[in-house]
């Protein structure tokens, strides 16, 4: 019985103490979702921009020997 006890405190005492914890407002995005704001923390650049060089000879995700 005291076994049972202590168990179930665990368990309560988890469950309290993941249901206090701040909770952040950011949602994964799933497949196909489109992201219509940067998560927190990241910054968005426009790929576009003609400062942004591309030189890689990264090509079908095997990166080649230079």
């Amino acid at each position: 019985m005291k076994k049972l006890l202590v168990k179930i405190f665990i368990v309560f005492s988890m469950a309290l103490l993941f249901g206090l914890l701040p909770n952040s407002n950011a949602q994964a995005a799933t497949v196909g979702q489109q992201l219509t704001a940067p998560e927190s923390g990241w910054q968005r650049f426009d790929d576009t921009n003609t400062n942004i060089t591309y030189d890689s000879t990264f090509v079908l995700g095997v990166l080649q020997p230079h």
